[in-house]
């Protein structure tokens, strides 16, 4: 009997040792900047298309100070003649330069202004550990103060995609002066609901216990839990307009996530799904809906 007793307890002991094992990898392999992230994207053949070759004319190189004190960049493109300022956030794993095509596009239709920052943790900004949108908000807050000190009186869009997407949704959480509306495509409901996903998605298992004790690792080394980094809580505390965007075919944030979002929005909003298109490829996939929608979205909203 007391042999008995000491396997199942050496076996549970095993158990728990390799589940924190596990849950440490999984939070270095995640929120980690200088780790190999090909196991995420290997088994996720539809993330974010990233147009490295396209070159932003005119912009300006810019840097503020985070509230931690780390040194963020973003470029910036004037047109003073507009009262009308774009903040495009990229997504995971990417920088501002994956956004240089889509802001030149606000800028050749609409002649606005635009502000693409590296977030946190990714390209010429400083920092160790990737956001997910959560820290991110609190840096998108600077650089929203940043426009109000610098250009005064001009209406704000926050727009973003993926992880983008989910720095929009909470950053609007926040008070935000000037921002307007807000645009997001293919954000996902939570960072623990994401991740959650990929897990079993990637290595099916379930969420328990290996979320809860990465989450804990994760508090322990950037400062935020995995359930406090959600998109719902704080679209909970926004009234400005929001479009919501995402490909029906997308598997790396399902597309159910954007029917949760959109269903609990309860300020005014909009829908845009687009057929067949996967993970950040809506524009790409029907670029004259999606543009269309965009732009309608934006002349009933900016005043």
């Amino acid at each position: 009997m007391d042999i008995a007793i000491t396997v199942i307890v050496c076996f549970i002991v095993l158990v728990f040792v390799f589940f924190i094992i596990f849950s440490y990898i999984l939070f270095n392999i995640v929120i980690r900047n200088d780790t190999n992230k090909n196991l995420i994207f290997k088994n996720n053949t539809d993330e974010e298309e990233k147009n490295e070759y396209f070159v932003l004319n005119n912009k300006e190189e810019i840097y503020i100070n985070s509230y931690d004190n780390l040194k963020l960049h973003a470029s910036v493109v004037v047109n003073n003649s507009s009262d009308v300022f774009v903040i495009l956030i990229h997504g995971y794993c990417a920088n501002s330069v994956y956004m240089e095509q889509r802001a030149d596009i606000f800028i050749k239709t609409r002649g606005y202004s635009v502000l693409l920052p590296d977030l946190r943790a990714s390209g010429k900004s400083e920092g160790k550990y990737i956001g997910m949108g959560w820290l991110d908000r609190l840096d998108i807050k600077k650089w929203v103060e940043y426009i109000n000190n610098n250009y005064p009186n001009k209406k704000i869009i926050l727009y973003g995609v993926s992880m983008g997407a989910a720095t929009v949704m909470m950053s609007v959480g926040e008070n935000l002066k000037n921002v307007v509306c807000a645009i997001e495509d293919c954000g996902y409901v939570s960072v623990e609901d994401e991740m959650s996903y990929q897990l079993k998605k990637i290595f099916k298992l379930p969420k328990f216990p290996v979320i809860y004790i990465s989450s804990i690792i994760c508090k322990l080394k950037a400062g935020y839990y995995f359930k406090e980094a959600s998109c719902i809580t704080q679209l909970n505390k926004c009234k400005v307009p929001i479009l919501f965007i995402h490909g029906d075919k997308d598997t790396f944030v399902p597309t159910f996530m954007v029917y949760e979002l959109y269903n609990q929005y309860k300020s005014k909003k909009d829908l845009l799904v687009i057929s067949e298109a996967t993970h950040a490829k809506s524009m790409y996939k029907d670029g004259i809906k999606y543009w269309d929608k965009i732009f309608k979205f934006l002349d009933n909203n900016i005043s």
